[in-house]
């Protein structure tokens, strides 16, 4: 059986499911979709008919093949045009990518895409990680930094 048909014929069977339906009723959606940890920067219009969420791992391989192959298209196609706001959250499957994460928050403003974007791109050079780090042992007060 294809993934397709499993998918579908997982899809309804929950619909079938008498308690499934009243469950669904009861999500809130705004709530649904809400972040759960850092505020969005979302990019594209605000008045856009249509939101893409996208929560990605940069040490997960299909997610890295979507930044770098397909996000570049969907951006140039759809959020430029104001057809699609575009927000990105981070998906932390363990450690690692959490300490990118964290790099990146601490960086802050464009930095932080930057730093984020460049493990996407298979990683930060020695030099720039110890820059990173660097900048990180020489603050003063940590809670002040964003």
């Amino acid at each position: 059986m294809r993934r397709r048909q499993i998918f579908a014929a997982a899809f309804a069977g929950a619909l079938a499911f008498p308690g499934f339906q009243a469950f669904a009723a009861t999500v809130k959606v705004p709530k649904l979709l809400a972040p759960a940890g850092l505020p969005d920067t979302p990019i594209g219009s605000i008045s856009a008919p249509v939101t893409l969420i996208e929560y990605s791992s940069p040490t997960c391989g299909h997610c890295v093949e979507y930044r770098i192959r397909v996000a570049p298209r969907i951006h140039a196609e759809f959020v430029t045009t104001g057809k699609v706001r575009s927000i990105f959250r981070p998906f932390v499957r363990h450690n690692v990518d959490l300490v990118i994460f964290m790099l990146g928050e601490w960086q802050g403003g464009t930095k932080r895409e930057e730093v984020i974007a460049s493990f996407y791109r298979g990683g930060m050079s020695f030099d720039e990680m110890k820059a990173v780090i660097t900048s990180l042992e020489t603050s003063q007060n940590w809670s002040e930094r964003k």
